[in-house]
């Protein structure tokens, strides 16, 4: 009966450790919304061009969702390191 216990135990504590242990890595971007826009460029014939927009929203004071690229996969296996273009700050209204 004790050994029972005792590894009952053990697992609650490790559950725990490792709930806790992977909170305090998993850290949020504070990532509010995003879109992506993908437009073939040239003839579907002669050209296998896309282009594609990246659009995120992301809360202002998170610093960790301030990155200055972005990573788009295309899905044949190769990705491509976009460097980012900030756009106009968009200011929440106050509410009445």
């Amino acid at each position: 009966m004790a050994s029972k216990k005792i590894y009952y135990i053990l697992r609650i504590a490790t559950a725990l450790f490792l709930f806790f242990g992977v909170a305090q890595v998993a850290l949020a971007t504070h990532n509010r919304a995003g879109e992506i826009s993908i437009e073939q460029v040239g003839d579907c014939n002669e050209s296998l061009t896309i282009k594609a927009i990246v659009v995120t929203y992301s809360k202002t004071s998170s610093t960790m969702a301030d990155r200055d690229t972005v990573t788009v996969c295309w899905g044949d296996g190769f990705c491509d390191r976009v460097v980012r273009t900030n756009g106009l700050a968009i200011r929440r209204r106050a509410s009445l």
